[in-house]
This record gives structure tokens, C-alpha cells and sequence, in this order.
């Protein structure tokens, strides 16, 4: 059994290796922190409003954390939901999930789901359209986000019109010591994500479920456009790279960008000047799949 005191020691350790934003901060209409009820517990969630709102309703993003499953908060991705709300012209919804190892898998994913859901009733009050919806992380937050759109796939109680998996992890079954690494000195230690998958996933067969390693699942059917980006540096590049060619296989439109010269975490903690180019990338992205069917899907 994985030991929570280390996790807690990983968490307090992190808390205090505050990063400074790789973007200017920018000015958002409002910051709504709401608690909202999911099964076991109350989860803390952020709602950012646009300056650049138009009439009308507002498309949405959820937006998901890194930290290897274990440690990390929504506050990490403040200046980037402020970017992304204001660049893509969207509401972002940013979830704090329960962590591993007291949260294994599916926990944090079924907590995430029961959230958009919530998010999905309450549009109306909240001055969302609930037809344009979009999910993405960074890390364990992009395993998150391509096990989400597998998960509304399979339930087909709402659907995605995007995913943006920013160096997600979405391989638990290979053995950390047997991903590739092109300098030691620029990727996660192995002994690191051993400990963060075992706390995630509690045995071999549970890391096997596409819902916890993407990379393994036959059907991409009901799966929405991906934005996948990489890092030269990164050991799980290449299984995202993977992803993004069996996505593309399926008949998934997919567009895949690798930021060479960069590590892990990029986005977070440099060099800013890819950094920039990566957060451009991502709300252009999801500016133009949000808004290419605002008309129609208005007045649904």
C-alpha cells in the first residue's frame, strides 16, 4: 500500500515551489469559487468570465491540473484560465479533484465527470451554452481530460466538441523505467512516476482500463478533435505522440505540435518564450473550435 504520509510530504514540498506564471496575468471580468456537491465530498471549483464576452451565451472549458495525480491545485492554473477565458472568448471551469493515493482511480475522473454535469444543468444560470463544451489538462490533468471524452463517449450523456491533452500521461501500463529518456537531466525521474502511478492506479489491471491508460483503448468512436502537444524532452512524449497518430487513425481530427528544445511542464515552467507560443496555440485553438457553430448552437 502506497504510503500517504510521502504523498502528503510531496504535496507540502510542492506547495512551497511557487511557480511564476510563464504569461502576463491578465484581468478577467469575474472569479466565481463555488464548492459543488459530487459523490463523497465537496469539490472546490473555479469559474472564470471573460472581459471579451459578447452577447450571448458563453461556450465552455473545463480545465484540469498536473501533479502526477497526487499533489497540485486549480490555483496552479490561474493565469492560464484567466488567458484561455479571455483569448477564447469561453467560461473556464477550473476543478481542484481529489487526489491519490486516499483518491485512486476513478475517483478524481468520476468526480471531474459529476462536475461537468453540474456545470451542464446549471448553464443557464451560469450564461453558458451547454452544446459547446470543451476539456483539457495539463499532465495527469490530460490523462483526465482523454479519459473524460472516452468516458461521455461511452455514456453519451453529453458530448465534447475538443480536447486539448497538453503532455498528458496517458500510458500507466509500460513501466516508468522503460519510457524513453533523451537527457536525465530534463524528464521526470523514474522513481517520481512510479510513485505517482502506483498511487493512482492500485494494480495491473486497473492501469490497463482505457479510462486510466487512453493510449489503450480500441474504440475512438463519439471522441471529439484533439490538439495534442509534446515536449523534446519529455518521457512521455511518445506516448502522446502515439495517441495523437491512433486518434488521426480513427478518424479523428488531430492536430499534434511538439515544442522541441522543451521538458515536461513547459507551459508552467518555461522558457516562456514556447511557453507563450504553446498558451497561443491552445486558445486559438479552442477559440475556433467553440465558436464555429455559435449561430446554431444558440438556438438549440
Amino acid at each position: 500500500m502506497i504510503n500517504t504520509w510521502k504523498a502528503k510530504a510531496v504535496r507540502k514540498k510542492a506547495s512551497f515551489q511557487k511557480r511564476p506564471s510563464t504569461i502576463n496575468i491578465q484581468a478577467v471580468a469575474s472569479v466565481d469559487k463555488r464548492l459543488i456537491s459530487t459523490t463523497g465530498r465537496m469539490t472546490p471549483v473555479t469559474f472564470y468570465y471573460p472581459v471579451t464576452a459578447g452577447a450571448g451565451k458563453l461556450p465552455i472549458y473545463i480545465n484540469l491540473h498536473g501533479g502526477g495525480f497526487v499533489h497540485g491545485t486549480a490555483e496552479q492554473d490561474d493565469p492560464y484560465c484567466r488567458y484561455i477565458a479571455n483569448e477564447a472568448s469561453c467560461l473556464v471551469v477550473n476543478i481542484n479533484y481529489a487526489k491519490a493515493p486516499e483518491s485512486p482511480f476513478p475517483a478524481a475522473l468520476e468526480e471531474s465527470y459529476e462536475v461537468i454535469k453540474w456545470v451542464i444543468d446549471h448553464a443557464e444560470s451560469l450564461g453558458a451554452d451547454k452544446n459547446r463544451l470543451a476539456v483539457g489538462g495539463q499532465s495527469a490533468g490530460g490523462n483526465l481530460a482523454a479519459a473524460l471524452t472516452l468516458l461521455a463517449a461511452i455514456r453519451k450523456e453529453f458530448s465534447f466538441s475538443k480536447q486539448v491533452l497538453n503532455y498528458p500521461v496517458l500510458d500507466l501500463v509500460t513501466p516508468a523505467e522503460e519510457k524513453p529518456v533523451l537527457d536525465e537531466k530534463r524528464v521526470i525521474p523514474t522513481k517520481q512516476m512510479i510513485f505517482y502511478n502506483n498511487c493512482y492506479v492500485i494494480d495491473k489491471e486497473s492501469a490497463k482500463n482505457p479510462l486510466a491508460s487512453p493510449i489503450m483503448a480500441e474504440s475512438m468512436k463519439g471522441v471529439p478533435p484533439a490538439l495534442v502537444i509534446t515536449a523534446e524532452y519529455d518521457s512521455l512524449a511518445e506516448e502522446a505522440e502515439l495517441y495523437a497518430a491512433k486518434l488521426t487513425k480513427h478518424g479523428i481530427e488531430t492536430e499534434h505540435k511538439r515544442f522541441d528544445g522543451c521538458e515536461h511542464a513547459f507551459t508552467h515552467d518555461g522558457p516562456n518564450k514556447e511557453a507563450e507560443e504553446a498558451w497561443k496555440l491552445i486558445a486559438g485553438s479552442l477559440k475556433a473550435s467553440l465558436h464555429i457553430n455559435q449561430t446554431s448552437a444558440t438556438t438549440k
